[in-house]
């Protein structure tokens, strides 16, 4: 619906304005997608960091361990800087040509290489992939990166994202959709914001909860104590 002109936001990678403005532009000449910068509201300003990773890959337990060993050592081997640029760039004269110093996808790299091609790999940091569009200039991509450097000073990521508690995984299903529920209601008006505080406020106090936020301050002590020697 976005690339059709019919969505006005959308959550999703900084680098699709290049290629989703152009199907846009298809439809709507003067249409442009734009990342908005972090949003300041009464409590400062809030931009949720992803956390680096998306997906999983998953080995049978009945996998023999030396067949084990041999795929994670395949998946560190795709973590090179070598492989990782071949992933998301293909091969010189082939998918890319070198302009202003910068790799640019030609037709048929736009065409190839995109993240179904990645999916095989397990790539290796790149600071700015989800960013930089290879089939945009180097002045283009430049101008992206400037655009959205705030989110890196002012974003912080959501440590649910990845802490775990067993009491979580097993009481939360039974609250979720209903959550869901009330903040469908609270954004459209359907109930005041004062009782969706209330409705928190009374999952909070559950005793299943605060058993998952014990569980979950506990998983988060050795970040915590690296944050503080990062400080």
């Amino acid at each position: 619906m976005l690339r059709s002109g019919r969505l006005a936001s959308y959550t999703y990678s900084i680098y699709r304005d290049f290629p989703w403005t152009e199907d846009i532009k298809k439809i709507q000449p003067e249409g442009e997608l734009m990342t908005l910068p972090p949003l300041e509201g009464p409590g400062g300003y809030t931009a949720q960091l992803a956390v680096g990773s998306s997906g999983a890959f998953y080995i049978s337990k009945k996998v023999p361990e030396e067949k084990v060993m041999e795929i994670l050592h395949y998946f560190e081997k795709t973590a090179s800087e070598e492989l990782t640029e071949l992933a998301y760039y293909g091969i010189e004269g082939v998918h890319h040509e070198i302009k202003d110093g910068m790799k640019v996808l030609n037709d048929l790299g736009t065409e190839q290489i995109n993240t179904t091609s990645m999916q095989p790999f397990t790539p290796g940091y790149k600071k700015w992939a989800e960013v930089h569009y290879p089939g945009a200039s180097k002045e283009e991509n430049l101008a992206k990166q400037e655009e959205v450097a705030g989110y890196e000073k002012l974003g912080k990521q959501n440590p649910f994202d990845w802490l775990y508690s067993s009491t979580w995984v097993d009481v939360w299903p039974n609250y979720q959709s209903e959550f869901d529920s009330k903040v469908t209601q609270a954004i459209v008006g359907d109930i005041s914001m004062d009782d969706f505080r209330a409705y928190v406020e009374g999952l909070r106090n559950d005793a299943q909860i605060k058993q998952a936020f014990l569980e979950f301050a506990e998983a988060y002590e050795p970040y915590k104590e690296r944050e503080l020697q990062l400080d």
